[in-house]
């Protein structure tokens, strides 16, 4: 005789079509979100309402676009258990003009959804419902493994206030000041102790000051930038870096994050020819006839003309990075080309394919930053352009900061201006207003990495009536 298995069930025969397959979705909804059970017709409501929105493979199109001719609508869709309030509809005057409840599907016969509530147990309609969305399980990526597992300098290393595309600045006493770059293996930074200082504000600089000289750790992931006054303080600080850890020195910087280095004496140049390169190849401009200026003289769009989304996303993203690294003069045609990724028309790529012709042309264009005896001091620039969106009428801000008065640029901006400003003296206030802020957060970063180099700012701007 054969045991009898009693904790197993019987075997069945299972059912044909999609029934069973909504049945075991709707029961997983119902013990991911803990609802009660009676609940379970909604849920399988639910999950045949969402299968009939996904495409098909087989008939190429969804469901719902087979039966009905038309896409299905997916901006308003829920998350089936999520909490929500739901309107009511004859509040008293001293009441709440919402109710808490629990999603749990769609009206078949209205746009309205339904909401469970635990009070009384009922399901109500409603089409007035706000949704408390929450974060959904992301796939963690390799920076979240270094914030909760990588701890890298003991406590003597301070963190200066600033970002990852910090600016370098030279020493008032005309020192040399050298960079160079050398990577960490992951490994290696697992090993590392719990003697961690990190800023509140920003985990990518750190400084250490001793006496008259400086050096200037900045991280990225696993590899790291350093700069200092002294070779001999730099040499030292490597000879302690890798009795910790296990490094690679590559070297005085040459490349990082798609920027090309150039050093020489009292002098260091910024450019991105190799990304441009790649970023012309890519999209089929190698071959293009250069062009002098960014743009035309007047961007009017009034085409109805459609493009592909996709394409024309992918070239004004490689353009941002391009304007953020080393070229301001991107900044204001790139601003406007964003301001259409949603429906871009056959002007705004013919716009976008005239900026990748101008980079073509001016591909050696660099950012050179040498050694001034002057005093480091910031200086900024600010404008705006009043009115000058065809489409709501906002204006745009601009602004433009440098270290002294004949060198390059280390900070740019070019935005459309959240409101719309109903005279020039509105618009010119808001963009001085961006560049303060600015201001204020460039001081911090110049004062994180040394104090001395920071007296005042000096914002130049062209409206009289601003200062009355």
């Amino acid at each position: 005789m054969k045991p009898l298995h009693r904790t197993l069930p019987t075997k069945m025969v299972p059912l044909k079509g999609s029934g069973e397959l909504f049945l075991k979705w709707g029961v997983c909804l119902l013990i991911d979100k803990g609802l009660p059970k009676f609940l379970w017709t909604y849920a399988v409501q639910t999950a045949a309402h969402i299968r009939n929105r996904c495409f098909n493979n087989r008939i190429k199109q969804t469901p719902y676009h087979m039966l009905t001719g038309n896409q299905p609508d997916l901006s308003k869709m829920g998350i089936f258990g999520s909490e929500c309030y739901a309107y009511k509809h004859d509040p008293k005057k001293l009441d709440s003009r919402c109710e808490k409840g629990i999603f749990v599907g769609y009206d078949k016969n209205s746009p309205a959804y339904l909401v469970y509530h635990a009070n009384s147990g009922k399901v109500s309609k409603n089409r007035l419902v706000k949704f408390c969305k929450k974060r959904g399980i992301e796939k963690q990526t390799q920076t979240d493994v270094l914030d909760d597992e990588v701890e890298l300098f003991p406590q003597q290393y301070t963190c200066g206030e600033s970002s990852g595309d910090a600016h370098v600045p030279e020493n008032n006493n005309g020192s040399k000041t050298n960079v160079s770059q050398r990577e960490i293996t992951r490994e290696s930074l697992k090993e590392s102790g719990s003697e961690e200082n990190h800023s509140e504000r920003n985990h990518c600089v750190y400084k250490k000051q001793i006496k008259n000289d400086m050096i200037i750790v900045i991280i990225w992931v696993d590899d790291l930038i350093m700069a200092a006054s002294d070779t001999h303080l730099l040499n030292q600080f490597k000879e302690v870096m890798q009795k910790k850890f296990r490094m690679k020195d590559l070297g005085k910087i040459s490349y990082f994050l798609g920027i090309h280095f150039e050093q020489k004496e009292g002098e260091i140049k910024m450019s991105q020819d190799k990304y441009i390169s790649k970023m012309l190849e890519r999209f089929g401009m190698v071959n293009c006839k250069p062009r002098s200026t960014p743009c035309e003289q007047k961007l009017e769009y009034n085409s109805s003309e459609a493009v592909d989304p996709k394409n024309y996303r992918e070239i004004v993203g490689s353009l941002i990075y391009a304007m953020t690294c080393t070229r301001p003069d991107l900044s204001w045609v790139v601003s406007r080309l964003s301001q259409h990724l949603s429906e871009p028309k056959a002007e705004n790529m013919n716009t976008a394919k005239h900026v990748l012709r101008y980079l073509k042309g001016t591909i050696d264009h660099k950012l050179c930053f040498k050694k001034s005896s002057q005093p480091l001091r910031l200086l900024a620039y600010s404008d705006s352009d009043w009115a000058s969106s065809v489409e709501d009428r906002r204006s745009t801000t601009g602004y433009c900061f440098s270290l002294t008065g004949d060198g390059p640029l280390v900070s740019w901006k070019s935005k459309k201006q959240p409101t719309v400003a109903l005279s020039t003296c509105e618009a010119e206030y808001m963009a001085l207003a961006a560049t303060t802020q600015e201001s204020l957060y460039l001081t911090q970063l110049l004062n994180g990495m040394d104090k001395k180099i920071y007296h005042c700012t000096n914002i130049f701007e062209d409206n009289q009536v601003l200062f009355h």
